[in-house]
């Protein structure tokens, strides 16, 4: 399942997939007192997680926020080819 939101482990252990976040290919072990990121995937087991940040304060939200700035914004080499 996935991991609904940015926290801090507060019950269980497990193993987490978070290669949609770091790119990394092998599961993270997780135990009391690790944090979690929103939208990767708890592999086995439960967690009992404290959530620390919801909203627009998460991960995801960041990235989403920074890619859609980037698409907005023309490059001055664009630019000057939309001149020409």
């Amino acid at each position: 399942s996935k991991v609904p939101a940015n926290g801090t482990i507060i019950w269980g252990s497990n193993h987490v997939n978070e290669s949609m976040i770091t790119g990394e290919s092998t599961p993270f072990s997780k135990e009391i007192g690790g944090t979690v990121i929103e939208g990767t995937m708890n592999l086995n087991g439960a967690l009992h997680i404290e959530a620390t940040r919801i909203g627009s304060d998460v991960v995801l939200s960041q990235i989403l926020h920074l890619v859609e700035t980037t698409q907005m914004t023309k490059n001055p080499i664009k630019k000057f080819v939309d001149y020409v």
